[in-house]
């Protein structure tokens, strides 16, 4: 890769820190905070690029979802109905710009059509309690063939779906090493 670019690089406990000369000097990012945080508070779980537009980010926080549109510089905290989940994964899809999920703890899969301005909550038998700990949603994917289809992934099993319904898991495993993480593959 040539030339400089800018990296953001998510944290739990530190916000959102940003390189803008390809990782040799850093800063924070300036973030809206809900009323209760302090700048060093938020943990950053998930962030995710739009494929479409340059400088269109997302990240997911304990306090909700937030979007920049300056490649990282600010980011501002969108009313949705993830506040106050914590957000654990999100993913744009790679054919439409105006379609999003984003994952959560307590469990659930959300869905955007309009780049996150507004969420629905998609029906999924997602377990609320598992004996190796809380459910969360901890990977989404989007198949680049199908875009139709989301794959998920959680502390508890990877699971493939349609964007609309997302068919049955299976139950809470046994085991505390039972992390998922998955992708697409053409």
């Amino acid at each position: 890769m040539t030339g400089e670019f800018t990296i953001c690089a998510g944290t739990v406990g530190s916000g959102i820190w940003l390189s803008r000369d390809s990782g040799l000097r850093w800063r924070r990012a300036k973030m809206a905070l809900p009323f209760f945080s302090k700048a060093g508070d938020v943990q950053v779980r998930a962030l995710a690029v739009s494929p479409h537009t340059p400088g269109l980010a997302y990240a997911g926080s304990e306090v909700g979802l937030y979007r920049t549109e300056d490649n990282g510089m600010s980011w501002e905290l969108l009313e949705s109905p993830m506040s106050g989940r914590q957000i654990w994964s999100i993913a744009v899809d790679p054919m439409d710009p105006d379609v999003m999920f984003a994952g959560t703890k307590p469990p659930a899969i959300f869905r955007s059509s309009d780049r996150g301005n507004s969420w629905e909550r998609l029906s999924a038998a997602i377990p609320e309690e598992c004996p190796i700990g809380p459910p969360r949603v901890t990977n989404l994917a989007i198949d680049p063939r199908k875009h139709d289809t989301v794959g998920r992934a959680s502390n508890w099993g990877a699971f493939s779906a349609a964007t609309t319904t997302v068919t049955t898991g299976l139950a809470c495993p046994n085991s505390d090493r039972a992390k998922a993480a998955l992708t697409f593959m053409a």
